[in-house]
């Protein structure tokens, strides 16, 4: 579906939606919940390619005008957006601003033709 429209697939909201337009650094602190499972899926990933950090777009609400960084490699704690966990794997977020404020489809699967912003692929997969 579209970057504005509802998506087909199951919508998971982060529980973090704190973004920062600056470089971050990954943490090397505690991980959240579900991230055993997400570095189980990254074991068996080759470094350049992208791990499907969920099989539905994340709802977030944008600011118009805000410097955003999307998380294309999939292995973000922060996700959808970059905390620096793409180190040494070859793959760069991407800077994004949208043009105007409200609630956005981001792509999870990171499988999107029209990145950051969820078209279906998730269910194709």
């Amino acid at each position: 579906m579209g970057r504005f429209g509802p998506c087909n697939g199951d919508v998971i909201a982060p529980a973090d939606l704190s973004t920062r337009s600056e470089a971050v650094r990954p943490s090397t602190d505690e991980f959240s919940a579900g991230a055993g499972e997400r570095r189980e899926r990254m074991e068996g990933a080759m470094a350049d390619e992208p791990v499907v950090a969920q099989t539905g777009p994340y709802q977030v609400e944008l600011t118009e005008g805000k410097a955003y960084f999307y998380c294309r490699c999939g292995r973000s704690q922060k996700q959808p957006f970059c905390d620096g966990s793409h180190t040494g794997t070859g793959i760069e977020p991407m800077r994004f601003v949208v043009d105007h404020t409200g609630t956005f489809n981001i792509c999870g699967c990171k499988q999107t033709d029209d990145e950051p912003f969820c078209d279906g692929s998730h269910l194709l997969l």
